[in-house]
């Protein structure tokens, strides 16, 4: 007798009138460095998306409504809520999207497994390969084996969160949303020589081969733009040295440090103290103090005031701006439909994605996928977003960081 399989992972079932086949490749005739095959899009009054997340569904029955039960567990403890706050801000879009007459068949893939074959499982059985593009919440195994995937049917696919080159080198069919490296020292370095002209720039790294890829991919990167452009004197400080840190700088005025240092957590909690305390101690000759990443706001033994002194700024993602009339109104639909403030930075970043390329691909069908650069991102983004192929055998990846500073203790727009 042959066995019925079953779909393992079923969110709801795939959508009556999602495509059972691929659309044909698209004939181009303008100029792009995009050198690949892309399909046209499924339909001419429809969008076909599919969202590939763990919602861990199957634990529903976990959650206790009692009250003793909330207080001492909380909704953070329960796995149906870890993300969910994503997939509310692609429902946000979508009635954007209505609104505005982009019509979008969303196709929801609830995906909790890092196993090869349950993905293939998961992407054949929701007909995955037949959508106009792809969202991907998942973590490196699993995004790494759908990526594959993506890239055997020449369908698009959208990293929200990475901050890995990995995930588009040798894939063209990948999108990474995270600020790329060559973007955010970019932009870091626009405001260095726009505000401190004639100041000088410490880059604060560590020589331990250890340290996390990012931080190699950040030094290398400062390390070529800054031989490029010539406008900022500039100096690398291995943190090894740190106890001579305080002296250097007193030996110079209208310093600048860049901290690219990034090891493991216990370390950087170390080093993040170490660092403010010391800077905080020039006083007067107190340096700007810039992040590549948010980490400095994330630990609770870190002192704001001290951020404050040091005129702190920092590449962000997600960060909902209470000040910006967009992202207060983002919020207070938010908190209208479902009840709740949005607290993390999944709601906007899933808000923006699926507005962005949908609207992409209503306005400019599949050429967008060739030229990304000629779109204008359409009104109602929270974040920016500006898409480069970084190399000729890899996917797209933004450019544009959000960059914000602390000022009265508030972190407000840097650029």
């Amino acid at each position: 007798m042959r066995r019925l399989v079953v779909n393992p992972y079923p969110f709801a079932e795939v959508p009556k009138d999602f495509p059972t086949t691929q659309a044909p490749y698209y004939n181009f005739s303008t100029v792009s460095s995009f050198n690949y095959q892309v399909r046209e899009r499924q339909s001419v009054d429809r969008l076909f998306v599919t969202v590939v997340m763990p919602l861990n569904l199957n634990k529903l029955n976990e959650i206790s409504t009692s009250k003793f039960d909330i207080e001492q567990r909380g909704k953070k403890e329960y796995k149906v809520f870890e993300f969910i706050q994503f997939y509310e801000g692609i429902l946000m879009a979508l009635e954007e999207l209505q609104n505005q007459g982009v019509n979008v068949v969303l196709n929801v893939v609830d995906l909790t497994s890092d196993k090869d074959e349950d993905v293939v499982a998961a992407f054949n059985s929701h007909n995955v390969a037949n959508s106009d593009f792809i969202i991907a919440l998942l973590v490196k195994k699993p995004f790494a084996k759908l990526a594959e995937l993506a890239k055997q049917h020449q369908v698009f696919v959208v990293n929200p969160f990475s901050s890995r080159v990995e995930v588009v080198k040798d894939n063209p069919y990948v999108v990474k949303c995270m600020p790329s490296v060559e973007g955010t020292v970019s932009g870091l370095l626009d405001i260095v020589a726009k505000r401190h002209k004639g100041g000088n720039l410490y880059i604060l790294h560590s020589n331990n081969k250890n340290g996390s890829t990012d931080e190699r991919e950040f030094h290398d990167e400062l390390q070529r733009q800054l031989e490029a452009r010539k406008d900022i004197k500039y100096t690398f400080f291995d943190w090894s040295a740190n106890a001579k840190l305080v002296s250097t700088l007193k030996s110079t005025s209208d310093n600048v440090i860049i901290s690219i240092y990034d090891q493991d957590k216990n370390r950087n909690t170390v080093y993040a103290t170490t660092l403010l305390n010391r800077l905080s101690s020039l006083n007067k000759n107190v340096p700007v103090l810039m992040t590549t990443t948010n980490f400095l706001t994330e630990y609770p033994n870190v002192d704001f005031e001290q951020l404050q002194h040091l005129n702190y700024t920092m590449v962000t993602m997600g960060y909902l701006d209470y000040n910006n009339q967009k992202h207060k109104d983002f919020i207070n639909t938010y908190k209208d439909k479902f009840r709740t403030e949005p607290n993390t930075l999944y709601a906007g970043v899933a808000h923006d994605i699926m507005l962005y390329f949908s609207t992409a691909l209503w306005r400019n069908g599949a050429e967008f996928w060739r030229n990304p650069q000629k779109f204008n991102a359409p009104l109602g983004m929270l974040f920016p977003f500006s898409f480069k192929q970084p190399s000729p055998t890899g996917g797209y990846e933004n450019q544009s960081p959000d960059i914000y500073r602390m000022n009265n203790y508030q972190l407000v727009p840097a650029k």
